[in-house]
């Protein structure tokens, strides 16, 4: 049996290829897809603590912490201890962490363009929105 009759394997086939892709055109930066994901959901809420940023992205704040350190050492993000709880922090990108993710969505962009256009150019508007459709799930 075939799994391409199932449209959802399909599509985990296609989430996998696009993922490596990304990969790839980030790992020049030195960055991960992981590191771009916190980079770009702490450049839209400047602030927000360590325990929501592992909310909005879905991983643990003990691997959000890990990540964070990472990106810490690089430069990347400030983290700014609470003087009242000293377990709690707020996050904020630095500059040369805007730096590395406006060139990241650059490369990304890039990416996307690329095998977006392998979709007529009238198809394009109805496929994202389709997709974005179904990431509501």
């Amino acid at each position: 049996m075939s799994l391409e009759r199932f449209a959802g394997f399909t599509i985990v086939f296609v989430a996998h290829a696009l993922e490596q892709r990304y990969a790839r055109g980030l790992r020049s930066l030195g960055i991960s897809v992981r590191d771009f994901v916190l980079l770009a959901e702490i450049d839209q809420r400047p602030g927000l603590s360590q325990s929501v940023l592992a909310e909005r992205v879905g991983l643990t704040r003990a691997r959000v912490s890990e990540q964070l350190a990472v990106l810490d050492r690089a430069g990347y993000v400030t983290r700014e201890m609470n003087r009242i709880d000293l377990r709690k922090r707020r996050l904020w990108i630095s500059h040369p962490g805007q730096v590395v993710l406006e060139e990241a969505k650059a490369r990304l962009d890039l990416i996307d363009a690329g095998w977006l256009s392998t979709l007529d150019l009238r198809a394009r508007p109805f496929f994202t929105a389709a997709v974005r459709e179904l990431a509501l799930l």
